[in-house]
């Protein structure tokens, strides 16, 4: 029989919440990005509707990780006898014009950058299901319980670290 990964933590219901839909940017790779570096373990395109020395760019690498447990308080006992894992990175960076519609005159670039690593072990349990699962459960620390709108990343920014509802 095929194993199967599932997660250990069960969480609490949340009253008159079913779904979480969190909209994702149209970005069409395809049609405005180019490749600008290449090598084994990274790709970085960039967006050639950008103006210059205003570049957008998305990174990607992948790098093999030999211990997964390293860092981690998984039991020995409970470790599984392969180690081998991939660490994936997408990092996003781009500029924002900054405009006053009261003055004209005014425009101010300013850098952006985001980026997100996971770590994965190479595992024939993992699925492309599970590794995506994994990715939107890291992404409700950057929401409010239960809520897909900007309020937990407005408080995060102004260094508000512990979420709201945790006592």
């Amino acid at each position: 029989m095929a194993k199967v990964f599932s997660f250990v933590s069960t969480d609490t219901p949340i009253s008159g919440v079913t779904t979480n839909p969190i909209e994702i940017e149209k970005v069409n790779f395809g049609s405005d990005f180019v490749e600008k570096v290449s090598n084994k373990n990274e790709i970085i395109i960039t967006n050639t509707n950008a103006p210059v020395g205003l570049a957008e760019t998305f990174r990607f690498a992948i790098q093999p990780i030999e211990d997964i447990y390293r860092g981690s308080d998984v039991e020995s006992s409970l470790r599984s006898t392969a180690k081998r894992g991939v660490s994936v990175l997408v990092q996003h960076t781009f500029v924002m014009r900054e405009t006053d519609p009261s003055d004209a005159t005014y425009e101010r670039f300013v850098p952006f950058v985001a980026h997100t690593v996971l770590k994965f072990p190479s595992s024939e349990a993992l699925t492309a299901a599970i590794a995506e699962k994994s990715f939107r459960r890291h992404l409700a620390g950057w929401y409010l319980t239960g809520a897909h709108g900007a309020d937990r990343i407005s408080q995060l920014a102004r260094g508000v670290l512990l979420p709201s509802d945790v006592k």
